[in-house]
């Protein structure tokens, strides 16, 4: 099964990461580490029937990515300036908690990016007639910063930095610089979006914004959009060490966040982020496992689920975070709740559900052994 993040699309036989544009294997996710017991459970006994899910969240937010992009090329204005309005001011969120208003946007960051030129330029002419007839709009412009910004990493293509050309760097820094100027014109009109901060925040990771002006940028969206959960997915992504953080520093950053009483619902911070860098297909390698992390990571999601019961989705990554942390007791109850339902998302494969179910029905005497080990190997 192949994972696919709202922020990555394939481009020939790799993903397109939104930063820095990581060619990864064709697999596109990261293989999940079951702790390294022996099973001594039957595999005939534990294996469950799965159910496929196909219509899943990551197919909501698709569907509706591709509505909105529909609405740009007839030119339906007024419709996607009233979506925009309606999902600023009710912020409605998906069943998984992602809010509709980042999902709008996404629609722009997801154009397909192995279309051919032709299709870029008139897919970006129906956004810059967008901004045309709508000149006070800051969606329509925070919606082209968004276009450009794909663009730009089309430019670049998906490989190492040593194999991109003088010319594609050229070309990439032109459209980052386009993506900047729309997103300074929407700073200045009157009317105010919180995803303004989410794109800044993004935008200038892939400029190579100096770290003081990246934390001031961070500074000011907490101050004014505090409850747009993507500024600190964003936040989180810069810090890994491939980028401008150092080991830890992002799960540092995570908790931090989930324990300041300014931010609403600040309790689900770290979970979310979690959603977030596994869709992206870092979290099995980035995350410690260290107790401290794994400890309030399982009150983040707790606290996550119990806002958002109905996900298949977060129950099926916390499941995933769960072995990570070996917290077989708590795999147990995230597959009770799956029941069977394989979201192929947020999987590896079926196999690898497989193989964590197997894990979980293992004899509790080896796996609390195994879990005394893990603790002592991660302080």
């Amino acid at each position: 099964m192949i994972k696919r993040s709202w922020h990555s699309r394939p481009l020939g036989q790799c993903w397109v990461v939104t930063a820095l544009a990581i060619a990864t294997a064709t697999s596109g996710c990261e293989k999940l580490s079951i702790p390294g017991i022996h099973i001594t459970s039957n595999k005939q006994q534990t294996e469950v029937p799965l159910q496929i899910i196909s219509k899943n969240e990551h197919a909501e937010r698709e569907a509706l990515e591709a509505e909105i992009r529909d609405l740009v090329q007839k030119a339906e204005y007024e419709q996607l300036e009233n979506r925009a309005d309606a999902y600023r001011s009710g912020k409605a969120r998906l069943t998984n908690s992602n809010l509709k208003l980042r999902v709008f946007y996404s629609a722009f960051l997801d154009f397909p990016v192995d279309s051919d030129d032709e299709h870029w330029t008139q897919f970006i002419q129906c956004i810059e007639n967008w901004v045309g007839k709508k000149p006070e709009s800051v969606t329509a412009r925070i919606a082209l910063a968004q276009a450009y910004r794909r663009y730009a990493w089309k430019a670049r293509g998906g490989g190492w930095a040593t194999t991109v050309t003088p010319e594609r760097y050229r070309l990439m820094q032109q459209r980052l610089a386009v993506a900047w100027r729309a997103l300074n014109e929407a700073k200045r009109l009157p009317q105010k979006c919180p995803a303004w901060y989410g794109a800044a925040l993004s935008l200038g990771l892939g400029t190579e914004m100096p770290r003081k002006d990246y934390d001031n940028l961070f500074a000011e969206a907490v101050t004014n959009v505090a409850d747009y959960d993507a500024i600190y997915d964003y936040t989180a992504y810069y810090l890994l060490p491939r980028w401008y953080g150092r080991p830890g520093e992002w799960e540092s950053f995570a908790r931090t966040m989930m324990q300041r009483n300014d931010i609403p619902d600040a309790k689900e911070i770290f979970a979310k982020i979690v959603l977030y860098l596994n869709s992206m297909g870092f979290f099995d390698s980035e995350f410690s496992s260290s107790h401290q992390s794994s400890a309030l990571l399982k009150e983040s999601f707790l606290a996550l689920q119990k806002h958002y019961p109905h996900s298949l989705e977060i129950n099926s990554v916390f499941c995933l975070a769960s072995v990570k942390m070996y917290d077989y007791r708590q795999i147990r109850e995230q597959l009770k709740l799956i029941g069977g339902r394989f979201d192929p998302s947020c999987w590896q494969s079926p196999e690898k559900f497989q193989e964590v179910v197997r894990f979980a029905a293992s004899n509790d005497a080896a796996l609390e052994r195994g879990y005394k080990d893990f603790l002592m190997r991660h302080p």
